[in-house]
């Protein structure tokens, strides 16, 4: 199969997606970013009752809360990005990767059918499927290939 198809094909449920961090909208600031460095992670999913309210992540860190001298008690609810895009499960990757490149996002929340948190995927998580996949063709791209010189290398 071709990239193309199996990325239409595959479903984001298919990515080995790493356990994500959750939080409540009133933990502290600082309670958040330890549990994101403790994790080694950086967004934080804000939940409530199981329900996504938001994300919290570096990027929102550093716009909102330490270039505006924020009080680092104050709850993360403040300051998470609120209502975020969410996927499905069974969406499939393509449909992943297209939000991603739309919108920017690093990470992007999933939802059962009831709404519920179901995981979260990230960048991360789609180059090492893409990686996994397809190793011959992700490897071998130059840095960008609408940049390829005329001559072979050394010569």
């Amino acid at each position: 199969m071709d990239i193309e198809t199996v990325l239409k094909e595959e479903r984001l449920r298919d990515l080995e997606l790493k356990a994500a961090v959750t939080v409540g909208p009133d933990l502290a600031l600082t309670e958040t970013i330890a549990k994101m460095q403790h994790a080694h992670t950086g967004c934080a999913v804000v939940l409530a009752q199981g329900k996504v309210l938001g994300i919290f992540t570096e990027r929102d860190l550093v716009l909102k809360v330490l270039a505006k001298g924020v009080d680092l008690a104050r709850p993360v609810g403040e300051w998470m990005t609120p209502d975020p895009h969410v996927l499905h499960p069974h969406d499939s990757v393509a449909k992943a990767i297209e939000v991603i490149n739309t919108y920017g996002h690093r990470s992007i929340p999933l939802v059962d059918e009831k709404g519920e948190f179901a995981g979260l995927v990230s960048v991360r998580a789609i180059i090492t499927f893409l990686a996994e996949h397809f190793p011959t063709e992700v490897f071998n791209l130059p840095p960008r290939p609408e940049i390829l010189d005329d001559t072979a290398e050394g010569g």
